[in-house]
Formats: C-alpha cells, sequence, structure tokens
C-alpha cells in the first residue's frame, strides 16, 4: 500500500488505490461533513486542508495519473541522467561490447642464424580473445624465434613468459577506455553496469576520471542503484592453466636443445674432434643489410580519395575540411581520440583543399603525413618525410535542439613547415610508425 501511495492521498480519504472516481467523491464529502470547522471545530482544521488537499489531486485524472506514476520513478532516472547514446567499446578482434576492455601488446619472436626481431600483435581485446591471442603469439615465437646466435633463445624465453602474464599493457588508456564504458552504458540506461564501472574507475590515475566517477556513483546511489551493490568479476585474472601452458612453451625447446647438446657431448667424450666453420663460411651466411625495396602505387589517386578506414557516414553529420598549403601530397586520419583506431584516412593533393563528410558524432583527434609517391597498395606513403596531430581532441556532437539538426565543421590548414606565427594550427610532431598504426 505503501509503494502504491508514496504520499498518503488515498489513505487520507480512506480509500485504495483502486478506487473509482464515485468512490473518492463519497469519500471526500463524508469527510468534508466530519472534519469541516463550522461541523467539528477548530481541532479538525488542519485534517479537513489534508482531505481537500488528497481530493483535489485525486479527482483530476490527469493528476491522479501523475500521482499513480510516482511510484515507479525510484527506477527510472530524472531526466538529468538522460544523455545522447554513447556507443560502448568493442573488441578489435570479434567485435563484440567488452565491458572492461584492454589495449594489450603480445610480442612475436622471429629468427634465422643471425638475425632475431620481435613484432607486437597489438589491439583493444575482451579477455578471451586476449588469451587466443597470447597463446597463438607465444606458439609463434616457439616455432619461430629460438633459431639464432646469441639473442633468439633469450628473446623468446622472455617474450613468451611475458605474453603469459598478459603482454605489455597501457593502463592509462585502460582506465581511459573503463570510464568512457560507464558513461556509454549510463546513456543506454543500463544503470547497473555503469555503476559496476565507475566503482573500479575512482582508482584512476587522472584526476579527473576520479572526480566524474565519485559524481556519477553519487548520482546513481541517490537513484536506488546502489543498493544493490553491483560488483563485476574479473574476466582478466589469470589462471594456472594459462601461465603453465606458456611456460612450457617457454622452455621446452631450450630444455630440448641443452638435452641434446648434454647427449652428444657425452656420446663423444672418447674421442671428441674439435670443428671449426671457416670465417669465410660466416661470411656467406650472415645476411646483409639492405635497404628494402618498397613498390610504389601505379593507380592515379584523386585528390579527396578515401584510403581506409570504417567510417559509417551518414546524411547528417560532421564534415572535416583540409587545406594542403604544402607543395608535397599529405594522407589524412581520423582517429577515435578514446580507442585510437581508425574512423578513416583520405588523400589531399598538394596546394589543393578535400572534405570528409559524414562523421558521427563522437570524440576525435585528427593526424596527418606528407610524402612524394604512395606505396604499393595505395594506403600509405613509400616515402613519409614528416608527420603530426592535431594537439587537441575534438567532441562533436549534434545540436538537436532547433528545427533542424546542427553540425560541427573543422577546419585546418597544414603545412610541411608552418610559417612564424602561424595561429590556424600548432601541430604536435608523431612518428610515422604512430601514424600508420591501423
Amino acid at each position: 500500500m505503501k509503494d502504491m501511495d508514496p504520499q498518503g492521498l488515498y489513505e487520507a480519504l480512506g480509500v485504495q488505490p483502486s478506487a473509482t472516481a464515485k468512490e473518492i467523491k463519497s469519500a471526500f464529502w463524508r469527510l468534508a461533513q466530519q472534519t469541516h470547522q463550522d461541523m467539528s471545530g477548530a481541532k479538525s482544521a488542519s485534517k479537513f486542508h489534508e482531505v481537500s488537499k488528497a481530493y483535489d489531486v485525486l479527482n483530476d485524472p490527469v493528476r491522479r495519473a501523475e500521482y499513480d506514476g510516482l511510484q515507479y520513478q525510484k527506477a527510472v532516472p530524472e531526466p538529468e541522467l538522460q544523455y545522447e547514446v554513447i556507443n560502448p567499446i568493442s573488441c578489435s578482434r570479434c567485435g563484440s561490447v567488452t565491458p572492461q576492455p584492454r589495449y594489450v601488446a603480445f610480442s612475436r619472436v622471429y629468427s634465422f642464424l643471425f638475425w632475431t626481431t620481435c613484432s607486437p600483435s597489438e589491439g583493444i581485446f575482451c579477455a578471451s580473445c586476449a588469451r587466443r591471442e597470447g597463446l597463438k603469439s607465444s606458439f609463434i615465437t616457439m616455432l619461430a624465434g629460438w633459431w639464432a646466435a646469441p639473442w633468439g633463445i633469450p628473446y623468446s624465453v622472455v617474450s613468451i613468459v611475458r605474453n603469459g602474464f598478459g603482454g605489455k599493457r597501457d593502463r592509462k588508456l585502460d582506465e581511459e577506455m573503463l570510464w568512457h564504458n560507464a558513461v556509454a552504458f549510463l546513456t543506454r540506461g543500463n544503470f547497473l553496469l555503469s555503476y559496476a564501472l565507475a566503482v573500479p574507475s575512482k582508482r584512476a590515475r587522472d584526476k579527473g576520471i576520479v572526480e566524474c566517477a565519485a559524481i556519477l556513483i553519487e548520482r546513481l546511489e541517490e537513484k536506488g542503484i546502489g543498493r544493490y551493490r553491483p560488483h563485476l568479476k574479473d574476466p582478466w585474472r589469470l589462471s594456472v592453466g594459462t601461465v603453465s601452458t606458456h611456460l612450457f612453451m617457454a622452455f621446452s625447446v631450450p630444455g630440448i636443445i641443452v638435452a641434446f647438446f648434454v647427449m652428444d657431448s657425452m656420446s663423444r667424450r672418447a674421442s671428441f674432434e674439435s670443428y671449426s666453420l671457416p670465417q669465410t663460411a660466416l661470411l656467406e651466411r650472415a645476411p646483409s643489410v639492405v635497404t628494402p625495396y618498397v613498390p610504389n602505387c601505379t593507380i592515379p589517386v584523386q585528390n579527396g580519395k578515401i584510403l581506409g578506414g570504417r567510417l559509417w557516414t551518414s546524411e547528417v553529420g560532421h564534415e572535416l575540411e583540409i587545406y594542403n598549403g604544402s607543395k608535397v601530397d599529405a594522407i589524412i586520419k581520423l582517429r577515435d581520440a578514446v580507442s585510437g583506431v581508425l574512423v578513416s584516412a583520405f588523400f589531399v593533393a598538394r596546394g589543393q583543399t578535400a572534405q570528409l563528410s559524414g562523421i558521427p558524432d563522437g570524440q576525435y583527434k585528427v593526424q596527418y603525413a606528407f610524402g612524394t609517391q604512395l606505396a604499393l597498395g595505395c594506403q600509405g606513403f613509400a616515402d613519409t618525410i614528416g608527420a603530426g596531430e592535431m594537439p587537441s581532441a575534438k567532441f562533436l556532437v549534434t545540436d538537436i535542439s532547433g528545427t533542424q539538426p546542427a553540425t560541427t565543421k573543422l577546419v585546418y590548414r597544414i603545412a610541411k613547415t608552418p610559417a612564424t606565427g602561424d595561429r590556424e594550427i600548432s601541430p604536435l610532431t608523431i612518428s610515422p610508425e604512430e601514424f600508420s598504426r591501423p
């Protein structure tokens, strides 16, 4: 009864919440005669006022419907908690939404004779895909990483052990993605999951995230969410089986190699002979250091051509306009500011202007690189001269308060060597490798 009568109006009239309008009116007239001060004195004046207030609300169908709806408002946030819907971060491998994403880099070692290299396999993973990718990278290293002197074995052991204990992480990026998902699930109405993600966000290194997470938790607790004490399981907890598998791969091949040489030494102990490989043979086997040949793009690329990315354009979207004021060509990349995932890349010819339209709402950063010749595949430069990034991320939000949706148009002028005092941009220099990552 209390939940269905939060302010006690039905109780004041002595009727049930299911009472008809006729029953409410009869109850009011009966109580009005009993409590009116002309009939029973001044002592009943406050009771008459209470009865009259209850009748004013319950006799009006609209106000009664609003009052009956109060019992559900504990589970529904106030309008101030309603935001524009934001998409949560997805796994870069399986594409599924993961509440607790992580950026992880696993190492793969390749060796041959005297040549050894470490190649990262990185991305934003869910826990399941990260475990599979770690095992795959360690297995590749076990097969291809040992066969060089002197660094093949130590590099392979270190890489496999590191993969077994979760790979290389970027804690700052992980905390930013966790907070992004807390806000994303809030805008989608999943308040329990938003609350559960905001709790660990209070332990972030970024003070801004800590303050915002505390505010979000406080407001959700005011709505009654905190009483459920939602708790997320840690899918990233290391398992004994996974770690054991990596350790086996890390030490199995070195153990076999050591055992082979021990047994071979024991078999040759009676008649030991020393053999040495001539220095000329070593020189012939040693790999020569040469500058790799990069085939060039043979297809003419038009100004403004999309070169890559996964941008889903829409009829109503934001626009990015770039004027290339240099004497060489440029490639522009639009990335998600939180995850760093490439949204779109397009070509801007020297001295020309190109646009990218239909950009959906989100937070983005703009990167650019200069070159004279596109490489084979026409996705990047064969001779990257330099690369840069606009100093601050842009948060693009469509304004729908007017009669027509209002979007944002970003306009930049880029040049290989910005003029002194040029206020149009103050770019940050980045490495070609950072620009080229997917």
